[in-house]
């Protein structure tokens, strides 16, 4: 199953963030578990491509949201890290 995606946010922790909420969200609408994310925009303002999954009948943990707290995005040789705390 192939998903789209487009998000748009003020900055890149913001981006993050709603990124992550939206792939939570659809997750648990279209009760489907994301194995694949492929970006065909990314910018520090814009996020958009495709997660690829399969169905679920149900999820063993609930993640409520994607938060702000004790998040960092961190630059390194290869690329990027970044560490996201989730509300369960």
């Amino acid at each position: 199953r192939v998903r789209t995606f487009d998000v748009q946010s003020p900055g890149p922790e913001d981006l993050l963030i709603d990124f992550l909420n939206e792939a939570v969200t659809a997750a648990e609408t279209n009760k489907e578990s994301y194995e694949r994310v492929e970006f065909t925009t990314i910018t520090p303002f814009r996020a958009a491509g495709t997660l690829t999954g399969r169905g679920v009948e149900r999820f063993d943990l609930e993640i409520k949201a994607a938060t702000y707290h004790d998040l960092a995005i961190k630059h390194i040789d290869t690329g990027l890290v970044a560490e996201v705390t989730f509300d369960i």
